[in-house]
Order: structure tokens, then C-alpha cells, then sequence
């Protein structure tokens, strides 16, 4: 049988949760007498997905996807594989697998807002320098400790927080065009519009512990594997799937998200 698990997304100031087909398997042969919540789920691979952006929209952290199915690194997956999103013989709570598709307004109680005075203009030179289409890859770095998180893009800003979906981001508001630069140094793990709500996206990893997302881009400059240095021009910000030009930006510890008005400097 196939049920839909709602999974979180965001366009601009709303929340709209996508829903990515998941697969139930039985813990028993006896199909007949297992009930849906006695059905451990399982994600089917689409074109386009890693491992990150699979954990990324099911808010688990990709180290537990990995081990769960016996994936080692470079954590290669291809289309068509089912991927468990619990450990072996973990039932799935039936509340969580029935959980609708939802739309969140930034008035609603369980949105938490917080503005935020303009980030200062970058001087005029900088500015006008046109940023090159894609900078060529770096030598890959021992990946360590982020010791200080850098704006991703300039503009008025504000928090975004939804308990209910596991969101803590920031969104940021600015021209459509402008550079969206990499808050640390690090690897891009993810880059397309696979995940419902998030538009052009890129996901970097950091370390073994932080990932970090830049969603609704107008265009990626970047490939997957590809080595970013901090302040590294990776996307120009655009509207896709949202209502106005913004960057929503995101950092995730061991898959869980973190507020990032409390590290980004």
C-alpha cells in the first residue's frame, strides 16, 4: 500500500508542506492483519535526489539515513532505490504519516517573526563587480570546525520559525539577480529543485555535524561535489516557488535546524 508523509517547504513567507511519495513496508508477511501504523516508511528515490536532500525534507539527519541502509560514503543512491527513514523494525507513528498538506501564514500563532534592521550596503566597487558564472572547484579541504557564519546575501531580514513543520530559517529580502554567497566554507551536497516549496536549491556540507540551504534561487552557480570557499558567490537570489524575491536560508545541526540569528555574523 502507498500513503503520503506531508514533508516541510517553504515559499517566501509561507509554509507549504510537499508531499513526497513513501512507500510502507510490512514487518510481517501476514499483510492482512498489519495495521498502517505497524508500517515502517521508506522513500523512493526520484531523479535528482542525494542522500542530503532526502534527509533534508524528512528532517532526519543524513548519517542515520546512511546506517539505517547500510550506504557508505560517498553516499551514492540511484533512481528507483528505497531508502528506510527508521531503523530496522521502528513502527512509524500514524499521526506523523497522516499529517496533511498545510499552508502556514507569517500572522499565524505558530509563526514566530522577528524584523530585523537593513544589513549596511556593500560599497559601490564591490557591488558593481559582476561575479563569474561559476568559479572553478577548489582543492577539497579537510572539512573542520565552522569558527564564524557569514550572511549569505544583504537586505532586510527576518526570522522564520514553524514548530509544527521543524522550521528555524531566516528569510531575506533583496533584487532579484543579487548574490547569494556561501555562509561557510564547505561542499555542495545538493543543487536543484527537487524538494517542493524551496525552489532552486543548494544544500552545503560543512563538517560531519552542519548543513546549510539556500532556497529559492533564480539561478545556481555551482555543481554538485564542488568545493566552496566562505563568501563564494554559489546562486543569485530569485523567487522560485515564492511569492516575492527572497532568500531563505536555513542551518541544520545533526538534522535538526538551529536559529541562524544567533551564529551568523
Amino acid at each position: 500500500m502507498f500513503f503520503f508523509i506531508g514533508l516541510p517547504g517553504l515559499a517566501s513567507c509561507s509554509f507549504h508542506t510537499a508531499q513526497a511519495p513513501v512507500e510502507t513496508r510490512a514487518t510481517s508477511s501476514d499483510h492482512a492483519s498489519i495495521q498502517p501504523q505497524e508500517m515502517a516508511p521508506v522513500y523512493m528515490v526520484k531523479p535528482g535526489d542525494t542522500l542530503y536532500s532526502i534527509a533534508w525534507q524528512t528532517h532526519r539527519d543524513y548519517r542515520q539515513l546512511a546506517r539505517w541502509n547500510h550506504i557508505e560514503p560517498p553516499y551514492l543512491i540511484k533512481y528507483g532505490q528505497t531508502i528506510k527513514l527508521s531503523p530496522a523494525g521502528a513502527r512509524a507513528r500514524k499521526t506523523k504519516a497522516a499529517l496533511p498538506p498545510i499552508v502556514i501564514e507569517p500572522e499565524d500563532d505558530v509563526i514566530e517573526q522577528q524584523a530585523l534592521p537593513q544589513t549596511p550596503s556593500a560599497p559601490a566597487a564591490a557591488a558593481s563587480r559582476p561575479a563569474p558564472a561559476l568559479e572553478p572547484a577548489a582543492e577539497k579541504p579537510l572539512l573542520g570546525k565552522v569558527k564564524r557564519w557569514r550572511w549569505p546575501a544583504r537586505g532586510k531580514h527576518k526570522r522564520v520559525v514553524s514548530r509544527r513543520q521543524g522550521v528555524d530559517g531566516v528569510a531575506i529580502y533583496g533584487k532579484r539577480g543579487q548574490a547569494v554567497k556561501a555562509a561557510a566554507a564547505g561542499e555542495v551536497v545538493y543543487q536543484g529543485s527537487g524538494i517542493l516549496g524551496l525552489g532552486k536549491l543548494v544544500i552545503i556540507k560543512h563538517n560531519e555535524t552542519y548543513l546549510s540551504a539556500y532556497a529559492h534561487n533564480d539561478r545556481i552557480l555551482v555543481k554538485e561535489g564542488q568545493v566552496i570557499r566562505q563568501g563564494q558567490t554559489i546562486a543569485k537570489m530569485g523567487s522560485t516557488d515564492a511569492s516575492r524575491v527572497n532568500l531563505y536560508f536555513e542551518i541544520r545541526k545533526n538534522g535538526k535546524p538551529i536559529n541562524p540569528l544567533k551564529v551568523l555574523h
